[in-house]
């Protein structure tokens, strides 16, 4: 099941990531991903065949950082939570989009 696509495609890249790296490799059963920037929301529900699967999520690990207006929330039926990097992975891929989505504000505000 996967929640209604947002219209801001900056992070579809950790989707992507968490989609073929953990789930379609086996990694993990599905995952719950939430993240606000600068008002923007986007959220996914990756995996998870049913709603039943998606319940209740044993791992969450979320952050806020308010000089970039950003908020990360992500969950995970994974016990312990350090067996796959994934904390580290998800704040990475998601600063990464942020650097892009600033890079290519300021590519078109220039030209």
């Amino acid at each position: 099941m996967q929640l209604p696509a947002s219209k801001d495609t900056r992070f579809s890249r950790v989707d992507r990531y968490i989609q073929q790296e953990y789930i379609d490799a086996g990694r993990l059963a599905g995952a719950q991903i939430a993240i606000q920037h600068r008002g923007a929301i986007h959220r996914r529900c990756l995996g998870f065949l049913d709603r039943e699967r998606a319940r209740p999520l044993a791992n969450t690990f979320f952050w806020c950082d308010p000089v970039e207006q950003l908020i990360g929330i992500f969950m995970t039926q994974i016990l312990p939570s350090d067996v796959y990097p994934l904390q580290v992975e998800i704040r990475e891929l998601t600063y990464h989009a942020v650097r892009e989505s600033d890079r290519q504000r300021l590519h078109e505000s220039t030209n």
